[in-house]
């Protein structure tokens, strides 16, 4: 029973792959292991089957989307030339076609990540230098607004251990939800805290509600801020790929408050002292 509960705790700490051994020596032992390890391996089919049926819609979408998307940008360069109600359709369509977009981007990745179908390429790389090319990809790549980056002491060349792309999608996410919700980033500041590197992002908005801060990497949580009808919409997913990544880099993510009075994401990621042979 004792191996049968620790198991039970890696299971849900995520650990797919726990099993009992079986004992064919002692029969109700045995019997006990065969049932909980039957029950894993169907909990695991069942999660590779819902991932798999998710990839594939998905995927089945991004054509027909693709299509939408320039049809959208073919319009954009007649827009003046529509009426006042037909403009404010074009933006709204504009708009939802958008957000339809990265809702199946990010349905796709976690999808695969669930899977197990997501390459990790984990490199040692400079915290510093990554989170500047990252900035300047959202900035180019995705039109999000440039933000200061702070170096604090200690930080340059320190390396963690990340896949580039991944990190750069945690960082893109963190940017724009700044840019949707919170009035913009204002700066990202990195730091040391004993064995790990720090990376804050602060945004000038109002902060987030202490019970959002609870819910708000859980997939389709969108926040209170997200019912309102003025705000911009998003996806729900951007900041569960934040956390689902960061996890991977052994790392973790959480929201404070900045000292702006504005929301601050903070990542902890371990460093790496020196770079493998």
């Amino acid at each position: 029973l004792e191996v049968a509960s620790a198991a039970a705790q890696r299971v849900a700490a995520g650990e797919l792959d726990t099993r009992i051994p079986e004992d064919p020596k002692n029969s109700e032992v045995a019997t006990l292991a065969t049932s909980f390890n039957t029950m894993i391996e169907q909990l695991v089919l069942r999660l590779q089957r819902d991932a798999r049926f998710a990839g594939d819609v998905s995927h089945e979408l991004r054509s027909p989307l693709t299509t939408l998307s320039n049809a959208v940008e073919v319009m954009r360069h007649s827009r003046d030339e529509l009426t006042v109600e037909a403009r404010s359709a074009f933006d709204l369509l504009a708009s939802d076609v958008g957000t339809f977009l990265v809702l199946v981007e990010d349905l796709l990745e976690i999808a695969r990540s669930d899977a197990g179908l997501s390459a990790m390429n984990l490199e040692p790389v400079a915290l510093d230098e990554l989170v500047r090319q990252c900035v300047r990809s959202a900035v180019q790549r995705h039109e999000l607004r440039d933000v200061p980056v702070q170096i604090g002491d200690g930080v340059s060349g320190v390396l963690v251990n990340v896949d580039r792309r991944r990190f750069e999608r945690v960082m893109t996410n963190l940017l724009d939800n700044a840019q949707r919700y919170g009035g913009g980033a204002t700066a990202i500041r990195l730091s040391t805290r004993e064995d790990r590197l720090v990376v804050d992002v602060d945004d000038a908005g109002a902060g987030i509600d202490a019970h959002d801060r609870e819910r708000i990497f859980d997939r389709f949580y969108r926040g209170t801020l997200a019912n309102d009808r003025g705000m911009a919409r998003g996806s729900g997913l951007g900041l569960a790929l934040v956390a689902d990544h960061v996890a991977h880099f052994a790392g973790t993510v959480s929201v404070l408050t900045s000292p702006d009075g504005g929301a601050r994401f903070e990542i902890l990621l371990p460093r790496v002292e020196e770079e493998p042979s």
